[in-house]
């Protein structure tokens, strides 16, 4: 029974295989590295779901080649396979980059939740095989109970990664950030400035950049900074913040402006002009100049704006079928609307 079970997996993982190599560029890499995948996806779930009975399986940021197989294996038990994506989307820097994206290529789940409809098109352009479609906005968030106040603000800073394979943003970009960051504490008009790194602040202290250490240096020794860890949750904070700054392109931006917080990207030395984001009025500034203009806005922003400005933000960009505070309903939901 087990080898017939085996036979009938094999071979159809086969024949998925050959159907996506004819339709693109399949990430596998050449013939030999595909056979040991999929006898090793096989008897890795075949050996979990021997004993446990499911009737869905979530993941989570879960890409690359091993879901491919395994949903082919979980869609033969009749166990749904969902895939939830908690980042916004990798082709907003251009408008004209559509999107293909080999890491997140050939999905095949029964539903994708994405926060986007850009993600989701994304994923599509990228040969998603998925049955259905569900757009959530972002999840695990809290809505800001701080009181709506234009004056002795505090502000957040997010940098994206810094030092690490694959970091957007190279050093000059970070010291500009942290130049702006600095400037803000002279402001009177600032409280206290908060700074949520995405990977460890010790990437700026033990940087080669000496400027780069200097400044990171000089931060620390002032009154108004407080550094957060690159660990700490959103709702940690979120009733302590009235604004805040985002380095191109952090997903950290929508977590904050969904929480009700007033907020824009700094694209220090406008690098990407051509971002999807520059096709709305306020989203991004560039520039010493820019900044400053950015924070004239917002320090002025009413409620009432900020509600304005989010209406066109979440229609332009992302299309939400349904947005809450509480994620398990937003799973709920999205089961029930396709089962």
């Amino acid at each position: 029974m087990e080898k017939r079970i085996f036979s009938f997996f094999f071979f159809n993982s086969s024949k998925l295989v050959l159907s996506l190599l004819f339709k693109n560029i399949f990430p596998l890499g050449n013939k030999f590295t595909i056979l040991p995948i999929i006898i090793s996806n096989y008897f890795r779930w075949s050996s979990i779901f021997q004993k446990i009975r499911a009737d869905y399986f979530i993941s989570y940021h879960n890409h690359g080649v091993d879901h491919i197989f395994r949903n082919h294996y979980l869609k033969n038990l009749n166990i749904k396979s969902i895939h939830y994506k908690h980042t916004h989307a990798e082709n907003v820097f251009s408008i004209f980059d559509e999107g293909f994206r080999p890491l997140y290529s050939y999905m095949n789940y029964f539903l994708e939740i994405h926060w986007s409809k850009i993600s989701k098109e994304q994923s599509i352009f990228s040969n998603s095989n998925s049955d259905n479609f569900f757009i959530s906005g972002p999840l695990w968030l809290n809505q800001s109970e701080r009181e709506w106040r234009n004056d002795k603000l505090n502000v957040i800073f997010y940098p994206t990664s810094h030092g690490k394979p694959g970091s957007i943003n190279d050093d000059n970009d970070h010291i500009f950030f942290l130049e702006m960051a600095l400037l803000m504490t002279e402001d009177d008009q600032v409280n206290s400035l908060f700074f949520k790194p995405k990977n460890s602040f010790n990437s700026y202290l033990s940087s080669n950049n000496k400027k780069l250490r200097e400044i990171s240096k000089k931060l620390l020794r002032n009154k108004k900074f407080i550094k957060l860890n690159s660990n700490d949750e959103i709702s940690k904070y979120i009733n302590e913040i009235d604004m805040s700054v985002h380095l191109p392109f952090s997903s950290s931006y929508f977590n904050t402006l969904f929480s009700g917080i007033r907020s824009f990207y700094f694209d220090p030395y406008n690098k990407y002009p051509d971002s999807i984001y520059n096709q709305l009025e306020g989203m991004i500034y560039s520039g010493k100049e820019g900044f400053q203009k950015a924070l004239i806005q917002n320090k002025k922003m009413t409620k009432r704006d900020f509600e304005i400005k989010f209406q066109e933000i979440t229609e332009k960009f992302l299309s939400i079928d349904n947005f809450s505070f509480d994620s398990k309903s937003v799973f709920h939901e999205a089961l029930n609307k396709y089962i």
